[in-house]
């Protein structure tokens, strides 16, 4: 509920513009206008472009939408995103993803390095998979014992699933923000959820670009596809390479 309700948030706050492709649907292109005004009262919707006439597009849009698929991912270096004039749930995941990776300072894949990536097998339950996390991450230096004692005080009071498939557990420390993700091969029982990825998140105090990541995180892991992609990894190469088509590929 916090993510989505600070998705929401930041989308009401005019910083983007976009514009449609095509105006074979002038009806249905007002009808999703409309919608687009009632949900993101921050997106400017400029005028409605040509599809395939790129000369004829706003340049000034910072994205492109379009209710007919294209067969183009971008169009004039920008990215375009394919929805219904329904404005339905998934369709404004794509939005909100396309807005977040306008805002974004860096990339996911330089969150995961490959000290801070595993692939655990083994049935285990949830107290000893934040155990285990939290263990591995006070012998590399990175976490201490209080931190440790701060992040399963934590957990005991609210549980951190962030969506159906991954749990975010998290603590202030003194040191730099880092994350952790482990995935689990075999579900684990977490509050309400039956989770594939868990997300450790060490933050430090007044670390201002926290939000942002956490933005996208919260877009990715909320998403069925790309959880089961992330969850379907054999390795951290093949991993990583799903953080990097998140970060500059598009929701279909």
């Amino acid at each position: 509920m916090y993510f989505a309700s600070s998705l929401e948030q930041e989308n009401k706050i005019r910083k983007f513009k976009t514009a449609f492709i095509s105006e074979t649907m002038p009806g249905a292109a007002r009808l999703l206008k409309s919608r687009l005004e009632q949900i993101y009262a921050g997106l400017e919707v400029l005028d409605i472009g040509e599809a395939g006439e790129g000369n004829a597009l706003p340049e000034e849009a910072d994205f492109y939408i379009t209710m007919l698929p294209t067969g183009r991912e971008n169009v004039l270096g920008k990215e375009v995103v394919t929805v219904s004039p329904f404005l339905n749930e998934k369709d404004q995941m794509r939005i909100n993803a396309a807005l977040t990776r306008l805002k974004r300072s860096g990339s996911l894949e330089s969150l995961c390095g490959r000290d801070s990536f595993f692939l655990w097998d083994k049935p285990v339950r949830k107290k000893g998979v934040l155990t285990r996390i939290c263990d591995l991450m006070i012998e590399q230096g990175r976490l201490k014992e209080e931190e440790k004692n701060a992040v399963m005080k934590r957990e005991s009071l609210v549980s951190t699933e962030i969506s159906p498939f991954a749990a975010l557990p998290h603590c202030l420390i003194d040191g730099e923000s880092f994350f952790v993700f482990v995935l689990m091969k075999n579900p684990v029982p977490w509050g309400k959820a039956n989770v594939k990825l868990v997300i450790l998140g060490c933050f430090k105090r007044g670390d201002e670009k926290i939000k942002e990541v956490l933005e996208r995180l919260f877009l990715m892991v909320s998403d069925e596809q790309w959880i089961n992609k992330l969850a379907g990894s054999k390795c951290y190469e093949e991993f990583v390479t799903y953080l990097k088509e998140f970060d500059g590929g598009y929701l279909c």
